[in-house]
């Protein structure tokens, strides 16, 4: 490399270097670093739910973190670590577990969370990687391997039963409580989305071929819709389901920016569909029918009102 070249990819390299530190800590006038500030907000909000006070929260993928959404603005509930297969390293589905708090789906420890209002945190099928290494550290710094592959979405019965569907194992698994394993009751291609519908069946996103499917309680499959939910010419990606209105239900579709109706015998139709919408994943539907939205890409919780118009939650 000629010198002169050199040089400038050298001061160049330097340069980068400064301004990446710079993104991470701060340099006192005595030449100390100070550790970053956390950030307001969400960095990627994935999914919302509500406690039975309607207090809203949101599962943060990108912070490995969940946060209370109130009418002041964001406060963290749980901040994770930055360090590979700790509690909530890539927090996704959200659901409230009664008086116990939430539980949290985490791909990246391949298990489900029992996550407390006070900010504690308790595995249901995890256990520690390297215990003779982490025993020392905070619960949030220590790495887990659960029973799971790729838990993605939850659903909880009235009796805590808690429902987990697995992309990685292609099922359907039930949980009562943490410490006990948990049981395959269906077998689902790719499952993103789960719910429990009215009658007590599951219904299910499946990135097969029928993406909008029904678990019965023997375990047998069917479909409500046959085939895909968008339509061939559209570029589509399903993510979540909940009820909607009397009998029908609501799909999010990141690609196709689009939050799908779906009635009872399976007809589709556009609820939302394009601006402001740019990635809507997670969907919630509170005990009083109020549908919310998380859009990770526009970093917003939604409220869908009935007629397809969506407010800024906490706003």
């Amino acid at each position: 490399m000629p010198a002169l070249t050199r040089r400038r990819f050298l001061l160049g390299l330097s340069a980068a270097c400064c301004a990446a530190g710079g993104l991470f800590a701060r340099r006192t006038t005595s030449g100390q670093q100070t550790p970053p500030q956390p950030p307001s907000t969400p960095l990627y909000p994935i999914d919302v739910c509500t406690d039975s006070a309607g207090q809203l929260y949101v599962s943060d993928s990108r912070l490995h973190a969940v946060w209370i959404l109130t009418q002041d603005g964001y406060k963290l509930l749980y901040r994770g670590s930055d360090r590979y297969r700790t509690p909530l390293y890539r927090a996704w589905d959200i659901a409230p577990l009664g008086e116990d708090g939430f539980v949290v789906s985490d791909p990246g420890t391949m298990d489900v969370w029992l996550l407390r209002k006070d900010g504690s945190i308790k595995p249901f099928t995890a256990r520690l990687i390297r215990p003779e290494e982490d025993k020392q550290l905070p619960v949030r710094e220590q790495r887990f391997a659960g029973l799971f592959d790729k838990p993605m979405a939850l659903a909880v019965a009235d009796d805590g039963t808690v429902y987990v569907a697995d992309l990685g194992l292609n099922g359907v698994y039930r949980l009562s409580k943490p410490g006990t394993e948990p049981e395959q009751i269906g077998t689902v291609p790719a499952p993103r989305g789960i719910v429990i519908d009215r009658d007590g069946s599951l219904v299910i996103v499946s990135h097969g071929k029928q993406q909008l499917v029904r678990l019965s309680a023997d375990g047998k499959l069917s479909p409500i819709v046959d085939g895909f939910i968008a339509p061939s010419d559209v570029v589509s990606f399903p993510h979540q389901v909940v009820l909607w209105g009397e009998d029908g239900y609501l799909v999010s579709d990141g690609y196709a920016r689009t939050l799908w109706h779906i009635d009872a015998k399976g007809n589709v139709k556009p609820l939302v569909q394009g601006d402001p919408l740019r990635n809507p994943v997670g969907l919630w539907r509170s005990p009083d029918g109020t549908v919310y939205l998380a859009d990770p890409h526009a970093r917003k919780i939604y409220r869908v009102e009935s007629d397809g118009k969506l407010q800024i939650a906490g706003a």
